[in-house]
């Protein structure tokens, strides 16, 4: 686990349902997700607010954000997920189920997707793609193990201003 406790630890973004911020919703992706040994995309239509959600990623003073929500386990997985937008070559954010038993579904992770949309979504594109990578232990001999337990998921996707 040494392997990537510091990416963890460096970019994971985890809350109990906390609202303080104000949340201004654009798109919404609702529908349960199960993550497992392979790599999961969900698809985000955006169809109207594209432009809009452009106008914000690129605006210093507002920022965009991809929340997911309802996160829930039934044990530690033991593994965390990459999170990708598509066509963006780096990692928004890592997602990770620590303090997740606690929140009895309501857990949510937040992570900052200004420069990720801006990439994605000046090709014209009407939607953003959401991977979840799995990334596993890593042994001595530098091999990774991907291997979850337990059913880890969410219900739901959000672009949103925060």
């Amino acid at each position: 686990m040494k392997a990537i406790l510091p990416a963890v630890l460096a970019v994971t973004v985890l809350a109990c349902s906390s609202e303080a911020a104000t949340v201004k919703t654009l798109a919404t992706h609702q529908a349960a997700v199960q993550l497992g040994a392979k790599p999961v995309t969900v698809t985000i239509p955006l169809a109207n607010t594209a432009s809009r959600a452009l106008a914000i990623a690129r605006d210093p003073n507002r920022h965009l954000t991809l929340r997911v929500e309802g996160i829930s386990i039934t044990e530690q997985p033991g593994i965390v997920y990459d999170v990708r937008i598509d066509g963006v070559p780096n990692a928004v954010g890592v997602l990770s189920f620590y303090g997740v038993e606690e929140s009895n579904g309501k857990a949510i992770a937040g992570f900052p997707i200004d420069e990720a949309a801006q990439r994605a979504l000046s090709k014209t594109s009407k939607q953003l793609k959401v991977t979840f990578v799995p990334r596993g232990l890593t042994d001595t001999a530098g091999r990774e193990t991907v291997a979850p337990r337990g059913r880890p998921g969410f219900t739901k996707l959000v672009i949103a201003e925060e």
